[in-house]
Parts: structure tokens; sequence; C-alpha cells
């Protein structure tokens, strides 16, 4: 079925508004995921934390039917899996698996909403600076759960010396993924398997490739809009 100008601007219209409760989902992760590593308590305030990204990437994808039954799909998904792997300490690897491929693929629907709905629209307003931001995060996070995946493999695939964690929590990944994707590198936690270091050099080239992009992409709509 093809969409018609209309429906676009319609699907376009309904996603504003709603862009700022995936970012402040995702702030509001990033902030507090350290809360995991004190206690089984504090990894159960996180979990109904990211709960609440479910609940916003859900509400964001429900512009188009189709995106919203998929992101349902992926939601429960997530649930069904995430909370056993909760339960167990991450000490089940096809559960481990599951649970970072459920959640690469309910943000990359996320991803794919928010990239649909800055590069439709033509005025620069806040929620397109919302979606842009909440991108960014996203692919940080994202790829933790390509480097989890990885690092469930193969526990040699990064080498951590000043960190006396073995194996690594998911905590200092997150920590990792970001300083590839700001290119940052401090050089304390270092990939060392091959599939590593292609996913690391993945995000390095993504971080900068993106804010280019994007940086150009507000540029000429700003432009666009100025001349009318």
């Amino acid at each position: 079925m093809l969409h018609t100008p209309d429906v676009e601007q319609e699907a376009i219209e309904r996603v504003k508004g709603r862009v700022i409760y995936v970012l402040l989902a995702m702030l509001l992760l990033q902030l507090t995921y350290p809360l995991s590593l004190y206690s089984t308590t504090h990894n159960i305030i996180y979990f109904s934390l990211y709960c609440g990204l479910l609940a916003s990437g859900v509400y964001i994808a429900s512009v188009s039917r189709p995106r919203m039954i998929i992101a349902i799909v992926l939601a429960v998904l997530n649930l069904a899996v995430g909370i056993p792997w909760q339960l167990t300490g991450g000490s089940v690897v096809w559960l481990t698996i599951a649970s970072y491929v459920a959640l690469f693929l309910f943000q990359g629907l996320i991803i794919l909403v928010l990239i649909d709905f800055i590069f439709a629209i033509d005025v620069i307003n806040r929620d397109v600076i919302y979606g842009a931001c909440t991108i960014y995060i996203i692919l940080g996070n994202s790829f933790t759960a390509l480097y989890m995946i990885i690092y469930t493999l193969d526990p040699e695939a990064f080498l951590a010396p000043n960190y006396l964690e073995s194996p690594l929590p998911w905590q200092r990944i997150v920590y990792f993924s970001y300083s590839t994707l700001t290119t940052l590198g401090y050089g304390d936690i270092t990939p060392t398997s091959a599939w590593a270091q292609s996913i690391s050099s993945v995000e390095a080239m993504i971080g900068l490739l993106y804010i280019a992009i994007i940086l150009g992409r507000l540029v000429s709509v700003y432009k666009s809009s100025s001349s009318k």
C-alpha cells in the first residue's frame, strides 16, 4: 500500500510531541544505569525505568500501525527474555544473547522511526532537535547490545587491565560504547578480537558521520524554511 503525502504528513504530525518521552527515557537510563551495580533491589529499579523506554518506544512507533505491531512484539519479547535474564543474573548464555538481540532490534526500530521523522519534516522545531539527540544516545546503547553479544560468545573479546571485574559487567561496556561513539578513546577498555574491533570501528565511523549528516540536514531545512 502506497502512502500518500497526506498520510505521511499525518504521521509526521503524530510524532511531534512524542519524541521528548523517548529522549527523557534514554537520558534517565543513561544517568541511572550505575545503580544496577549495587544490589538486586537497585537492579529491579533500573529495569523498571527500562520498561519506561519500552512504553515510550511503543508510543512513538504507534504513528504507523505496522510499526506499532512490531514495536509491541519486540517490547513483549524484551520483557519475556529480560525478566528471566535479571532473575538468573545473566548466567544463562542463550538468555543473555536473546536479551541483547531483543534490545538491539527494539532500539533499531525507534531509530528508524526517528530518522524517517527528521528527514521528512521541512521545518526545524524542538521535536527535530529532540529526535536528533535521541538517535545519538540510542546508537551508543544499541552498539552496547552488539558488544555484549560478542563478549558473551568470546570472553576474551575485550581487554581491561584497569578493572578487577571478570567478566566485565555490561555497565562497563556501556561506558566503552559511548567512548567509542564519541571517539574519546580513553583506552582503559580495548577490543582485542576481530569482531569487537570491527564493530567498534564501525561505531566510531557512524559517530562521526552522523554528526556531519544531521548537521547538513538541519542546515538545509533551515535554509529551505528561511527562503519560504
